[in-house]
C-alpha cells in the first residue's frame, strides 16, 4: 500500500469520528485504522496488541461509565462521549504516524498527486532540518554555559541562536534547490520514480468502501450521532 493511499484511507477514518458523538463510531473507526495499519505495515503487529490490550480496558471501562450514567443530556456523558472520541483520534493519529514514512509520502504527493515540487522539496527540507535542532540546542547551550561561567544560558537567549541558525539553514537549502533548478520548466527527473497502477486503485477503492459501508452500518442500525461537542 502506497502512502498516499495510507493517508487518504486515515483521512477517511477521522471525519466520521469527528462528526460522531456517540460510543459505537469511534471505536468503530479505530479499529478499521488498525486494521489499515497491518496491511501497510505487517511488523507493526506487537505495537497493536499493545494498543488492543489498552483499548480493551478503555472500551470496560466506557461500558460501565455508560451503564452507571442516566442517559440524555447528562454532563457527565456528554464528557464520557468527547473522551471516547478524543481516544479514538488519538488512536488514529497513532496508527497513521507508526505507518507513514513521511518522505516516501512527499515523493508520492509530488509525482501523482501533483504537488508543487516548491512546497514538496520545502517540506523535504524541513524534515531533514528537524532532526538536527534537538543537537544544535545542546551545542549552543554547551557554549552559552561557557560563556557564562558554568551557569545555564536564558530560554529566550537559547530559543533565538536556534531560531537565526535554523533560518540560515533555510536559507542555505533555498539557495541549493534554486541552483539545481527547482522552478526551471520542462520534464523532471525524480531519485525514486513511482507511479500509480490498478493495484494502488484497487487497494484505495477498497478502503473507502469499506469506510463508507461501516458508516452506512452504523447509521442503519442508530449507532451513529450526529455532534461536534
Amino acid at each position: 500500500m502506497k502512502s498516499l493511499t495510507f493517508f487518504a484511507l486515515n483521512v477517511s477514518f477521522v471525519l466520521p469520528v469527528l462528526a460522531s458523538l456517540d460510543l459505537v463510531t469511534p471505536p468503530a473507526y479505530l479499529a478499521l485504522a488498525a486494521v489499515a495499519l497491518l496491511v501497510r505495515r505487517p511488523e507493526r503487529a506487537p505495537h497493536l496488541a499493545a494498543a488492543l490490550a489498552a483499548a480493551l480496558i478503555l472500551a470496560f471501562w466506557v461500558w460501565l461509565s455508560n451503564r452507571l450514567w442516566t442517559v440524555g443530556d447528562d454532563p457527565a456523558r456528554r464528557a464520557l462521549l468527547l473522551a471516547v472520541r478524543s481516544w479514538a483520534l488519538t488512536g488514529i493519529s497513532a496508527s497513521f504516524a507508526l505507518g507513514m514514512r513521511p518522505a516516501e509520502l512527499l515523493n508520492e504527493a509530488m509525482q501523482i498527486a501533483r504537488l508543487s515540487p516548491r512546497v514538496g522539496f520545502a517540506l523535504y527540507a524541513a524534515l531533514n532540518t528537524l532532526p538536527r535542532l534537538a543537537e544544535e540546542g545542546r551545542q549552543i547551550d554547551a557554549v552559552h554555559r561557557v560563556r557564562l561561567g558554568g551557569g545555564r544560558s536564558p530560554v529566550l537567549a537559547r530559543a533565538v541562536t536556534l531560531l537565526a541558525r535554523a533560518v540560515r539553514s533555510g536559507e542555505r537549502a533555498a539557495q541549493s534547490l534554486a541552483a539545481r533548478g527547482l522552478e526551471s520548466p520542462g520534464p523532471r527527473t525524480w531519485y525514486r520514480p513511482v507511479a500509480w497502477g490498478r493495484r494502488d486503485a484497487a487497494q484505495l477503492l477498497a478502503g473507502l468502501a469499506a469506510s463508507g459501508a461501516l458508516f452506512a452500518l452504523l447509521v442503519a442500525l442508530g449507532a451513529f450521532r450526529f455532534g461536534f461537542y
